[in-house]
């Protein structure tokens, strides 16, 4: 396994583009979907028991959460982590 900066060397990116990594494990954990407000913050759902195994073993806990993600010092980077909402079955319809 490699790190989330290790993989950015793996990316295919246009000539005139780039990629940054902004966030990356302890900040989000087990992402399924994302998207940005009109602050710039991330709302990320964390499915921490999603298909844990092929039978679907747990899936029935209370393990999803929707945490918000925010660079509150603007350096590019994510330096304040909420949680929103915890804990849900499957947080996935607040996606």
């Amino acid at each position: 396994m490699i790190s989330a900066q290790q993989s950015l060397a793996l990316f295919h990116v246009e000539s005139g583009f780039s990629i940054n990594l902004v966030a990356s494990e302890p900040q989000v954990i087990t992402p399924v979907a994302m998207t940005f407000d009109e602050r710039g913050r991330m709302w990320v759902v964390e499915m921490t028991g999603y298909m844990p195994d092929t039978t679907g073993s747990g899936e029935d806990m209370k393990n999803g959460k929707v945490v918000i993600l925010e660079d509150s010092d603007k350096d590019g980077f994510v330096d304040k982590r909420s949680v929103f909402s915890t804990p849900r079955y499957c947080p996935a319809p607040y996606a």
